[in-house]
């Protein structure tokens, strides 16, 4: 995922990374960084203030929530677990699954 973000970056855009739910691995060059001026900024959120921390949901909740966010998951009840599973064994999943209890 971290590739293709930086793949899809504008020229001397900037890509934030928090968490690793990736994994740790990382396949890339030094030419994004150089050639496009491109930045990877890594974001310690284990000790960022709380106050700062609720600051932030909330904007990301309004202001900042990025459009089409809803697009990237689709919500399951525990009857349809087990075929999404099944999508999933079979390399045919995409994005993500909410499953409401």
């Amino acid at each position: 995922t971290l590739e293709n973000l930086i793949k899809s970056t504008d020229h001397m855009g900037i890509v934030t990374l928090c968490g690793n739910i990736g994994g740790a691995d990382f396949q890339t060059n030094v030419y994004p960084f150089i050639l496009r001026g491109l930045t990877l900024v890594g974001i310690e959120s284990q000790n960022f203030p709380m106050e700062r921390r609720q600051s932030i949901w909330q904007k990301l909740a309004a202001d900042w929530q990025p459009e089409g966010l809803m697009d990237v998951f689709r919500e399951v009840d525990l009857y349809g677990l087990s075929s999404e599973i099944d999508s999933m064994l079979a390399g045919k999943a995409k994005g993500r699954v909410l499953v409401k209890l």
